[in-house]
């Protein structure tokens, strides 16, 4: 499969790993929230498996990130771009470097959140549709605003946000701290290439997910939990899929961009 000039190719053993692991992970979380604590020993016992479950992830991703990063993974020869290729075995710092990343991802979400809604009532459109002038008012209802508001703030967590980041986040896991440093890397975000990328990723994995979430086939309960169980299945694929193919385009702009060659439009 090939995208604006990026061959995408996302190995099997890759997307059935991340497929599996991932859902073995969310599964030992919801075992994890079963442990009780009023015991300072099932306190203890706890947070062990939580460290363990995060490093779990964390490791996954890792090796997950660096091998959608490598040429071969990537769909480069190892002739234009074999400087990107990184180790196979995660560095101890890469741990600690992609904790950050997910870290600060987190805290804008949480920040956008915040801002855009300071309070479950949508306080913040209420206040722009007070500071509007009585002539604008009808046109644009506090309703219409509210929905405006929301609509700005998915754009921002689902797309922006994804793009800004991801490209410095899959660097990092390979090259340190030295990707804040490195032109290649800050010249990908002017790719009109990368924000179509994401955008068309954006909007598929939202309207698969909306049109299975929605999708009710049949009236009896037997069916019904069929139904969910396999559409709540094939969301999990897809969606999973999707960020699979994502991130070995990106890797696929970045190799581009290091190795100097056949620009990206």
């Amino acid at each position: 499969m090939t995208a604006a000039g990026v061959t995408l190719r996302v190995p099997s053993r890759v997307l059935l790993r991340l497929l599996w692991a991932d859902a073995a992970l969310a599964l030992a979380f919801l075992f994890w929230l079963r442990i009780p604590d009023s015991h300072t020993w099932e306190f203890l016992l706890s947070m062990l498996i939580l460290a363990g479950l995060v490093f779990a992830f964390l490791r996954l991703h890792l090796v997950t990130l660096q091998a959608l990063r490598e040429p071969a993974g990537s769909g480069y020869p190892q002739t234009s771009a074999a400087a990107l290729s990184p180790a196979r075995k995660p560095r101890r710092l890469s741990y600690l470097i992609l904790a950050l990343w997910l870290a600060l991802w987190f805290f804008l979400i949480r920040a956008a959140q915040a801002f855009f809604y300071p309070n479950t009532n949508g306080r913040r459109a209420g206040y722009w549709n007070s500071r509007l002038p009585p002539h604008l008012r009808d046109n644009l209802p506090y309703d219409r605003l509210v929905r405006w508001q929301h609509n700005l703030l998915e754009i921002l967590l689902w797309w922006v946000l994804p793009t800004l980041l991801l490209p410095f986040l899959i660097e990092s896991v390979a090259r340190a701290v030295r990707t804040l440093r490195e032109r290649p890397t800050w010249r990908v975000l002017r790719r009109p290439a990368l924000w179509l990328g994401t955008l068309a990723a954006a909007l598929a994995a939202f309207w698969l997910t909306t049109w299975l979430n929605e999708w009710v086939p049949g009236h009896s309960t037997a069916t019904q939990l069929t139904s969910l169980i396999l559409r709540y299945g094939l969301i999990y694929g897809i969606d999973t899929a999707i960020y699979a193919f994502l991130i070995a385009f990106i890797a696929g702009l970045l190799a581009r961009e290091h190795a100097g060659g056949n620009p990206v439009p």
